[in-house]
Formats: C-alpha cells, sequence, structure tokens
C-alpha cells in the first residue's frame, strides 16, 4: 500500500475507533494491527490529526483530534508537580524539544524525567509534535510539546464543547470497544 493511501486509511481507522494503541493488545486497535505503520502515523502526528497520549494503562494510546478535544477538559487537572510544571514551562518556552534537551536543560534524572512526562501524557498537557532522528524505517525519537503548541496551528472549529457534548461523544466513540465504567474512569482519571 502506498503511504499516502496508508495515512489515509490510519486516518479513516482513527476516526472509526476514536484511538489506537501503538502496540497490540486483544481488547483495543493497534496501529500495526488496523494495517497502519510508523511512517503513516507520523504523517498523522504532524499533521496535527493524532495526539500522542497515555491514557490507556499507561500505554502509548494515540487519539483522534476529535477525541482529545473532547477529553481534554477531564483530563487537563489543575496542579502539576514542581518537575511537571517545570517540563510545561521549558516546552512553553523553546515550542519543542526531545527528551535528551529536556533532560539536559531542567537537570532530570531518567526516574523524574519519566514518571513526570507520563504523567504528562496521561493528563493531555504534552504530546509529540514531530518526528526526531529516525532510527530505523519502524523508529524514530520524538519531539515533545505541549498540547497548547499542538493546538496552535488548528482551526477553533474542535476546540470548544460543553461538559455534556463531550461526555456524549466520548460515549458513542468508546461504548463499542469500553463498559461505561471504563468510559467514566478515560474521562476522570
Amino acid at each position: 500500500m502506498h503511504n499516502s493511501s496508508r495515512t489515509d486509511f490510519l486516518s479513516f481507522e482513527f476516526q472509526r475507533y476514536g484511538l489506537l494503541l501503538l502496540n497490540e493488545d486483544p481488547k483495543l486497535p493497534s496501529v500495526v494491527g488496523v494495517g497502519g505503520d510508523w511512517q503513516s502515523l507520523m504523517s498523522l502526528i504532524e499533521s496535527r490529526s493524532v495526539f500522542y497520549s497515555k491514557i490507556y494503562k499507561n500505554r502509548v494510546t494515540y487519539l483522534s483530534k476529535e477525541l482529545y478535544f473532547h477529553l481534554k477538559p477531564f483530563r487537563q487537572r489543575k496542579n502539576l508537580t514542581e518537575i511537571e510544571g517545570g517540563i510545561c514551562d521549558f516546552l512553553n518556552e523553546v515550542g519543542e524539544a526531545e527528551k535528551d534537551e529536556i533532560v539536559s536543560a531542567l537537570m532530570l534524572g531518567k526516574d523524574s524525567y519519566n514518571l513526570s512526562m507520563d504523567s504528562l501524557f496521561k493528563s493531555l498537557y504534552v504530546t509529540a509534535i514531530r518526528r526526531g532522528r529516525t532510527i530505523n524505517q519502524q523508529w524514530s525519537t520524538l519531539f515533545w510539546g505541549t498540547s497548547d503548541r499542538w493546538e496552535s496551528d488548528l482551526s477553533e472549529e474542535h476546540k470548544y464543547y460543553s461538559a455534556e457534548e463531550s461526555a456524549h461523544f466520548i460515549f458513542e466513540k468508546l461504548k463499542s470497544t469500553f463498559s461505561e465504567k471504563q468510559i467514566y474512569q478515560f474521562m476522570n482519571s
């Protein structure tokens, strides 16, 4: 399948499911499982069609743009730790950065970095902005940025919904895959 065709197909699958995991899972669809690949996924990330998160069992979970905007008001909490706030401040200042740059600039240890970034991914404050260095055909490093940076080039059409609209959208999109209890956990974890 040609890469632009694969990207179009993967985009359709995101509209269909709302989210895809990076790796295989018996319960949820994955990027590879639906016929996508790293290159098509990176195209969708760079076009701001897909949002990198860790909202499902702390696993890399890519969200469609629409599902991201509906989940955001439920997921973003007000109180960040000092390290999380420092990462967000740094990314707001520089726009985007790879892991090594963040670690170096903020003098973070590996565990502090990983714990803080995982928390920021779960609460939808930080996401992948674009690919970095290519490691091989199926993998690259990533540049991270804040959700505000990710949203900055998008039109206003998907950005604001009422809590009622968002709850309805989330339930309709995820009800074929998750129980009501699991959907509430997605919205409020």
